[in-house]
């Protein structure tokens, strides 16, 4: 009876040990199982909170930035005032290209010292034919254009908001009004094109649920 005996502690001994070993393994591999989850979760937290900081940081940055574009065209308002209420806009050119000198009538154009001559005759008619030969946007014009665009001051030669109300923005610019309608219809198309972005970029970051 005793080998007997001693057989079968034996084998439950092996059996124990097997057991406790394979417990032991399986509560290893829970604690480092849980351990991996404490881990990824804590990153995944301070990635979050990350995001969460740059978001602020951009909005803040954003809204600062907004708020400095609206008074720098505050004061491009008032500079823009001040030649308007002075200068001309355009200018009436001479034969030569040069422009006419003439008397400036507050908010419009230089009144012209003569008719320009068009081809097929003289006077207003002639001019009206084709006016963009001989009407020249100034360099106070261009200089608004170029500022409202830029949202900053952007002098046009020796024009611009230092002192807007010199004789260097009742120049001739040499830029007649077709070549500004050229312009107008590029940057409208190009803002169309940047709203169009925009858009889609709003629609991304914001699902709308489908009705």
């Amino acid at each position: 009876m005793t080998p007997s005996f001693s057989w079968v502690t034996t084998l439950l001994l092996v059996l124990a040990w097997s057991g406790a070993a394979y417990w032991a393994g399986d509560h290893n591999r829970d604690n480092a199982w849980l351990a991996k989850q404490v881990t990824t979760e804590r990153k995944a937290r301070e990635a979050l909170e990350a995001e969460v900081q740059r978001g602020q940081v951009a909005a803040r940055a954003s809204i600062a930035e907004a708020q400095a574009l609206q008074q720098s065209y505050t004061v491009l308002k008032e500079k823009f005032d001040a030649f308007t209420s002075r200068g001309p806009l355009v200018v009436w050119r001479n034969s030569s290209g040069a422009a006419c000198a003439g008397d400036a009538v507050p908010g419009s154009a230089v009144a012209p010292a003569r008719q320009p001559e068009g081809p097929g005759g003289s006077g207003p008619g002639a001019v009206a034919a084709d006016a963009g030969a001989f009407v020249s946007l100034s360099a106070g014009a261009i200089w608004m254009w170029n500022s409202a665009l830029a949202g900053t001051d952007t002098p046009a030669g020796a024009c611009g908001a230092a002192d807007p109300t010199a004789p260097a923005c009742s120049v001739d610019a040499g830029l007649g009004l077709e070549a500004a309608w050229a312009n107008h219809v590029a940057n409208a198309q190009t803002c169309a094109e940047d709203r169009l972005r925009h858009q889609r970029l709003i629609d991304f970051v914001n699902p709308r649920p489908a009705p």
